[in-house]
């Protein structure tokens, strides 16, 4: 897991923050809306918050790199346990990630200039996310992501229909 963020521009590694990997074993989450997956982590944190220490933790390394090995296939609870000095002001909720493979790179969305006065202890589970307008765009995940590419592929596999199509006529 890579754990850097980028402010004006400059990527910054954190460096020293301490991360918990928490077993899941109801992976109905992942069916879920990206709202929704991250009050089902909240919720999870919130329930295992006395606990943490019965987990793996790992630190991250000078790249803000951050490692857990070995991990088999299944779904897990990623909690930020303990927080640098420097990096206080860098604030990251818990998440879930389901791993498939031996080998899974996560990229956390961090968020900064908000005080970080959050701990697992303090984590609400009743903690509702805000309603936005109900659209067909507003449901889907801001990740940044332009919207163009579904109306290209949507046209690519409609042409692509249409061409074996042809060909299934012209075999006959």
């Amino acid at each position: 897991m890579q754990c850097t963020v980028k402010p004006a521009n400059t990527e910054i590694p954190l460096v020293g923050d301490t991360y918990v990997l928490i077993p899941v074993q109801d992976n109905s989450w992942t069916q879920l809306p990206a709202s929704k997956q991250h009050a089902k982590a909240l919720q999870l944190a919130a329930e295992v918050s006395d606990t943490l220490d019965a987990y793996p933790c790992e630190t991250t390394d000078q790249n803000g790199t951050l490692k857990f090995s070995p991990i088999s296939s299944g779904s897990y609870l990623i909690v930020r346990k303990s927080t640098a000095q420097q990096n206080k002001k860098y604030q990251v909720d818990p998440f879930l990630v389901s791993v498939q493979q031996s080998t899974i790179t996560v990229t956390p969305k961090f968020s900064w200039d908000v005080p970080s006065t959050t701990t697992p202890n303090q984590l609400k589970p009743d903690k509702k996310p805000e309603k936005t307008p109900s659209t067909v765009f507003s449901k889907l995940p801001y990740t940044g992501q332009l919207q163009w590419p579904i109306t290209v592929l949507a046209a690519v596999g409609l042409v692509m229909i249409f061409v074996g199509q042809v060909l299934k006529k012209q075999k006959k």
